[in-house]
């Protein structure tokens, strides 16, 4: 347990958490706080990193607000457009383009429009062609830890999770690939999040609705990627929620509580109900049946350890397994 109130953000650096979101306050692991290194007069409440480390953003999850940072300084600010985005979360993820070159992947002009742009300068590789995008909300885009592919967990009206994968080098060859569904994943079911394994599997967190309104079981999906071949169904008892990456053959599922999912059956093999992350089961933030926000603690898995934190309204909490 660190003492630790208001964070907004967590990642790792090393065997230290950081709150980029609210001015880059560190928490070493003996319980030693740094205070934040620069202001930050916005109510950001999510920060995002590049690949290399070179670039940060921060956005507010459920506005219209972000500023790119380079190496600590602001690059320039960025945008989406007004459009229910009070409800559900900005779409943005970085990219490692095929050159080495990083960008970033959001959607400044319209709520169905991805773009991309090269992160140093801001050049948009996805236009000089007429796009005509399909009417989606994309959010929660995602890379794959290879950089070949591009994802979105969004929904359409009225609302209806859904996922869409593109490939990189496909879009930067011919942009309006990114105005269709992409590869045909063949879920007819909502998609609660999703999760690149590897360049070859990709895992959806699929919820008990599906198209034909016949309610059925939550599960988890495991696809093979471009074929789309399904690898493995593995029915759940409850929602999953977000899910986060722990190692090869195991998945954090974040619905309610942090609860550690063996892929090979989807037997919950360890779960701590005390630590509360959240009942997110879309990128749509109103909670099930209301107009109340949920609120998303910040989580962060280690990259390399077995171990994770989780704030709390005065504390982090870390969690480190044998």
């Amino acid at each position: 347990m660190i003492p630790a109130a208001g964070v907004r953000s967590l990642r790792w650096d090393g065997e230290t958490l950081v709150d980029d979101a609210d001015g880059g306050a560190r928490f070493d692991l003996d319980g030693t706080v740094h205070g934040r290194r620069f202001g930050v007069s916005f109510r950001f409440d999510r920060a995002v990193v590049s690949p290399t480390g070179r670039f940060t953003v921060l956005l507010e999850r459920y506005g219209t607000k972000a500023v790119l940072f380079d190496q600590g300084r602001v690059l320039r600010e960025l945008d989406r457009s007004f459009y229910f985005a009070n409800v559900y979360e900005y779409p943005f993820t970085f990219l490692l383009l095929p050159d080495g070159r990083e960008a970033i992947a959001h959607c400044p002009r319209k709520y169905c429009r991805i773009d991309i742009e090269e992160a140093a300068t801001g050049r948009c590789l996805t236009d000089g062609v007429d796009r005509k995008p399909i009417d989606l909300f994309h959010s929660r885009l995602a890379m794959s830890p290879g950089g070949k592919w591009l994802a979105s967990a969004g929904w359409y009206w009225h609302p209806f999770d859904v996922a869409n994968v593109w490939s990189i080098e496909d879009v930067l060859a011919d942009p309006r690939v990114l105005d269709q569904d992409g590869v045909r994943l063949g879920i007819d079911h909502e998609v609660e999040s999703l999760l690149f394994l590897d360049d070859t599997r990709l895992l959806l967190a699929c919820g008990a609705d599906n198209l034909d309104d016949v309610p059925t079981t939550p599960s988890l999906r495991l696809l093979e990627l471009p074929s789309a071949r399904s690898l493995a169904q593995v029915a759940r008892p409850i929602p999953n929620g977000t899910l986060v990456p722990f190692d090869r053959e195991h998945v954090l599922a974040l619905y309610e509580h942090p609860r550690l999912v063996r892929l090979a059956d989807g037997v919950v093999v360890r779960e701590w109900p005390h630590l509360p992350t959240g009942r997110q089961r879309s990128s749509i933030g109103w909670l099930r049946g209301t107009r109340t926000l949920e609120a998303i603690p910040p989580f962060a898995k280690h990259p390399h350890a077995p171990m994770f934190a989780v704030a709390a309204a005065d504390r982090i909490t870390v969690v480190r397994l044998r």
